[in-house]
C-alpha cells in the first residue's frame, strides 16, 4: 500500500514539474526579487525542472512496476 501510495506521490511530483515549469520559474523570480537575489538563467533552470521531472517519472513508474509484478502473496 505505501509502495503504491509513494508511486502516485512521485508521478503527480513529476508531472507537475514538468507541465508547472512555467509557473515555477515566475515563482522563483518573484521570491528572488522579493529576496533582492540572482534570478539566474531561465533556460537553464527550466531544463533542471523537465531532467528532475523526468527523473520523478520513471521512478514512480518502476513503483507501479514492482508493485504489479510483485510475487503472490506479498502485500
Amino acid at each position: 500500500m505505501l509502495l503504491l501510495i509513494t508511486s502516485i506521490i512521485l508521478v503527480a511530483m513529476g508531472l507537475y514539474s514538468i507541465l508547472g515549469r512555467g509557473s515555477l520559474w515566475e515563482a522563483h523570480v518573484r521570491r528572488n526579487t522579493i529576496l533582492g537575489r540572482e534570478i539566474g538563467d531561465e533556460a537553464k533552470w527550466k531544463r533542471n525542472l523537465v531532467y528532475g521531472g523526468v527523473i520523478l517519472l520513471v521512478v514512480g513508474i518502476l513503483g507501479f512496476v514492482a508493485l504489479a509484478t510483485r510475487p503472490p502473496g506479498m502485500v
